[in-house]
């Protein structure tokens, strides 16, 4: 339920004065979701709900049937594996005298037991939602099966397989030979291994060619075909007097700047879309799949996403990298993959209603309405408990990401009029799109939008990789060795090539994330090498744990804030951290972690009458028992009691000035 009425608020007033229990319907459903029959008869039974779980409901249900229903364990009866129920509760409006019914979800059995004598007849019912189809439990195991989702799988013309060695081998149906007919065809393949040193691609058995680097028009230098990528190739015939010589070039594995028009990377939601059409045949047309992609783009996150969005084309909502998934994985893990691709920004579940399944942006809260007040919580309120997870509880987050290996190191750089000079040995022609270029920096930059000037081949302005907006001043903050990406496209309505070097950070990818209350501090902090700042200042995290990102969450309420606890740290590195290649986008994931680890473990747990109509990521307002103030709370998760008419709801404190 996206909101809630008077009639269910008095309904449970109601439930609260005079308890009544329950009636609770399993509708049973054969695997096309055709109603087969129904199972009643309560005991006892409970829900679960959880925001943080990919199974977000899963429940448990004795039920006593009637005599007249038969639950015996086999295939022509209605609790068996071919099954599915959906379950509904009833709450009994005395005044109407009748039952006002509300969907608790749709279920799959996943274990039960019957237990049946002279004087008992019950049935057990373990139950979990939709997500088990999905996740292998009972269906979503894809078995032997090795999939890749390429970056960018529109970018060749011909597509011939794996291919391993340095002596790179293709079969490719009706590919007949290199002529000048094949003249800028574009070949993709799926490279098992990383090429060495002059590699040579031969296809359909036409005679070994050496692949040659763009740059050099030699042979390719090693390293430069991604094992693991879908990589791409593109032929070339040159005529020399009355000489016609065929060449295959390495274009890219990634990005390319030689054939702009034929780029069209996978966009995230496209991809959920297909992998639910292939592998989730039951969801069918019943889904809700928003766009999903970099917060910046969103109009509940930023104010200007629609220039983001404008600026960022083509990049904002499609896949980064090239996703490969090995045998035995399910297709859950497949589509969480691509929703986590910004961790912490999008949810997915199957609400209860119609079982539709959604994808879509977590909202901010900050401008949604409370689901329930705190007056009508205190009038159904039965206890309240506090739990503070203080194992848990981080304020300072340290990402480290990915290490980088530059194609190109300049050390003599000049800085003057606000452009960074340099003459690289073998770095010729022109820019190339995807080159990644270390820079010995010997000075902050003194004003916004600097530039780089690499072998005179002209300005180029640095862009901030996240926002696509000109650096600024002084945000290359720390002398030493920065990292950049060439950035080269065509516009498509100048027919111009529109250059940008991309600020990537140090060496290694390195952010921090503070959380403070806000206040300015005054007191003097001394390092050991006599360097002084202001304590819980940027310059001394910066100094302190050796890092130039540094950016600072407020929340001036918080009982987790340094000022309060001082420093606690946590530190993120290794496994998909090392997939991070920006310092903005490592700043966006301590951000995040920051927030799990110095909010999410600020919990208060109510027991209220049974409000079955309650969701998670609901934002609400409550008073606690020790506080003089209400505040607003976020719902992260429920447990329904059918016996004792309850609801145990465990709630988050929001914030709004974080928000």
């Amino acid at each position: 339920m996206d909101y809630v009425t008077q009639d269910d608020l008095l309904l449970v007033l109601r439930q609260s004065a005079a308890p009544q229990a329950p009636r609770i319907i399993l509708e049973v459903l054969d695997l096309q979701g055709q109603i087969l029959g129904s199972i009643e008869g309560l005991v006892s039974g409970n829900i679960s709900i959880s925001a943080d779980s990919d199974v977000r409901r899963t429940g448990s249900v004795v039920i006593q049937p009637t005599r007249t229903q038969n639950i015996m364990l086999t295939e022509d009866n209605l609790v068996w594996l071919d099954k599915d129920v959906h379950m509904k509760i009833g709450l009994y409006n005395a005044v109407q005298r009748t039952y006002v019914w509300y969907s608790m979800g749709y279920f799959t059995y996943t274990n039960t037991s019957v237990n049946y004598d002279a004087t008992n007849n019950q049935l057990t019912v373990n139950l979990s939602d939709f997500m088990t189809k999905l996740d292998g439990t009972k269906n979503g195991a894809l078995g032997y099966l090795t999939m890749t989702f390429p970056a960018k799988p529109g970018d060749y013309d011909y597509y011939g397989g794996q291919a391993t060695g340095n002596a790179y081998t293709l079969t490719i149906d009706g590919y007949d030979e290199y002529d000048a007919t094949n003249e800028g065809e574009l070949i993709g393949f799926y490279a098992t291994n990383t090429n060495g040193e002059s590699p040579t691609i031969n296809i359909n058995g036409l005679g070994a060619q050496t692949i040659l680097s763009y740059r050099t028009t030699e042979g390719l230098e090693a390293g430069r075909i991604q094992a693991g990528h879908i990589n791409i190739l593109r032929i070339e015939t040159t005529r020399k007097e009355a000489v016609v010589t065929k060449n295959v070039y390495f274009d890219s594995y990634l990005e390319s700047d030689h054939v702009p028009e034929l780029k069209t990377p996978s966009v995230i939601r496209n991809v959920i879309l297909e992998v639910l059409k292939q592998y989730a045949p039951f969801v069918g047309d019943n889904y809700i799949v928003g766009d999903i992609g970099a917060p910046r783009a969103f109009p509940n996150y930023y104010d200007d996403w629609e220039q983001y969005r404008k600026d960022q084309e083509g990049l904002w909502n499609t896949v980064p990298y090239d996703q490969e998934f090995s045998a035995g994985t399910s297709v859950l893990n497949i589509l969480t993959t691509f929703r986590d691709l910004y961790a912490g920004y999008f949810e997915m579940f199957f609400e209860p209603e119609h079982n539709t399944f959604i994808c879509q942006i977590l909202s901010t809260f900050k401008n949604d309405a409370n689901f329930i007040e705190n007056s009508f919580i205190q009038r159904v309120l039965i206890s309240e408990s506090t739990t503070v997870d203080l194992n848990t509880v981080r304020n300072v987050c340290e990402v480290w990401g990915q290490t980088f290996e530059p194609d190109f190191y300049g050390t003599e750089v000049i800085y003057s009029g606000n452009v960074y000079s340099c003459h690289i040995e073998g770095y010729e022609d022109t820019y190339y799109n995807g080159d990644i270029v270390a820079l010995k920096i010997p000075q902050v930059n003194s004003a916004a939008s600097p530039a780089i000037n690499l072998n005179g081949f002209g300005n180029v302005t640095i862009y901030n990789e996240s926002t696509y907006l000109p650096i600024g001043a002084e945000e290359l903050a720390e002398i030493g060795t920065h990292v950049f990406k060439v950035s080269k496209k065509r516009n498509s309505e100048t027919k111009q090539d529109e250059i940008r070097f991309f600020h990537l950070g140090m060496w290694q990818v390195h952010a921090l994330n503070v959380l403070t209350d806000g206040s300015t501090q005054t007191k003097d902090y001394t390092f050991s090498d006599g360097t002084v700042c202001k304590l819980y200042s940027k310059e001394y995290f910066q100094k302190k744990y050796n890092v130039v990102r540094v950016d600072f969450e407020t929340a001036s309420e918080s009982p987790f804030t340094i000022q309060k606890l001082g420093e606690i740290l946590d530190v993120k590195t290794g496994g998909d951290y090392d997939k991070i290649t920006s310092d903005d986008d490592a700043a966006y994931r301590a951000k995040i972690e920051n927030y799990k680890n110095c909010r999410l473990t600020d919990n208060i747990q109510i027991t209220t009458a049974l409000m079955p109509f309650l969701d998670v990521n609901k934002k609400v307002s409550y008073k606690p028992f020790n506080d003089a103030e209400e505040h607003e709370y976020i719902i992260k998760s429920i447990s329904h009691d059918f016996a004792r008419f309850t609801s145990q709801i465990t709630i988050v404190r929001y914030y709004e000035d974080a928000a």
